[in-house]
C-alpha cells in the first residue's frame, strides 16, 4: 500500500471516529432506568416467558441432580455464602464422589472460609478425579 493510501485511510478512519463520537455525544447518555428495564425485556424475549425452570424447580423435580446441586452451590458461593455452598457440594459428592467439579468448587468455598488445609485436600481430590489428569 502506498504512503498516500495509508494517510488517506487514517484520515478517513479519524473522520468516521469523530462523526461517531459526535452522534453519540449529541444523543446524551442513556437513562439507567430505561436501560435496565429494556435489558429485562430483551432477556425475556430471548428466553421466552417461563421457558426455563428455575434452579429450585429443577432440584425439586430431581433432588439427585449432581449438576443442579453444584449449580446451587455455585450460586451461593457467588453470594458469599461459602459455608452453605459447601453443604450443596457435599450433597453432590455423596451422589457422585468422582465429580471433579464438585471437589474443585468445594475447595474454593473452603479456601474463602479460611480452611486452607481442607481446600488443598479438595483440590488434590479434584485433580485425582479429573478425566484429563490421567
Amino acid at each position: 500500500m502506498s504512503p498516500i493510501k495509508k494517510v488517506n485511510s487514517i484520515v478517513n478512519l479519524f473522520v468516521l471516529l469523530v462523526f461517531t463520537l459526535f452522534i453519540v455525544s449529541s444523543a446524551g447518555p442513556l437513562p439507567v432506568e430505561g436501560a435496565v428495564s429494556t435489558q429485562g425485556l430483551v432477556a425475556e424475549d430471548a428466553r421466552g416467558a417461563g421457558d426455563f425452570p428455575s434452579l429450585e424447580e429443577v432440584l425439586a423435580q430431581n433432588p439427585t441432580s449432581v449438576e443442579g446441586l453444584i449449580a446451587k452451590g455455585n450460586a451461593l458461593y457467588s453470594l458469599g455464602e461459602y459455608e452453605i455452598s459447601v453443604d450443596f457440594y457435599k450433597k453432590a459428592l455423596s451422589l457422585d464422589p468422582d465429580s471433579s467439579a464438585a471437589w474443585y468448587a468445594m475447595g474454593l468455598s473452603l479456601e474463602e472460609s479460611g480452611l486452607y488445609e481442607d481446600s488443598l485436600d479438595c483440590y488434590d481430590k479434584a485433580l485425582e478425579t479429573s478425566p484429563d489428569s490421567s
